[in-house]
């Protein structure tokens, strides 16, 4: 999946869609996800874990940028990228209107940015589930 940085966020940054569901559901939710090779896991906006209904898994210890460790609950939910399902990876849920794409996602990729052109090649190789096309 060849990309150009989104404009939306200032500096532009690497942002791809992905499609969310429970794990095993039906019912999805595409949503922009900006890659963040500094987040160790990915995270999810609340409303769309309400509405996917994503099972809570554990409860972990988490901090951002500022630094303040917080008990957070870890949900799991399938995502769908680059022609791939992604299943049951570990995601937090934030305020925020967009997905983070963290490193238990990133590491089941290929990722090449190209910040001075403003793209971003990804492509998942993992041995994850092929969605079947559209046609």
């Amino acid at each position: 999946m060849r990309r150009r940085y989104s404009t939306a966020f200032e500096p532009p940054a690497p942002v791809v869609p992905i499609v969310v569901r429970a794990p095993g559901g039906v019912d999805s939710v595409e949503v922009d996800g900006k890659v963040d090779t500094g987040a160790d896991v990915c995270t999810l906006p609340l409303h769309i874990a309400r509405r996917l209904d994503l099972p809570a898994v554990r409860v972990a210890r988490a901090s951002g940028f500022s630094g303040a460790p917080l008990e957070v609950i870890v949900y799991a939910a399938d995502f769908d990228l680059d022609d791939h399902r992604l299943e049951a990876l570990d995601v937090l849920v934030t305020e925020r209107p967009y997905a983070l794409l963290g490193r238990n996602l990133l590491r089941r990729a290929i990722l090449h940015l190209d910040g001075p052109r403003g793209w971003l090649d990804l492509r998942v190789v993992s041995p994850g589930r092929r969605r079947p096309r559209r046609d």
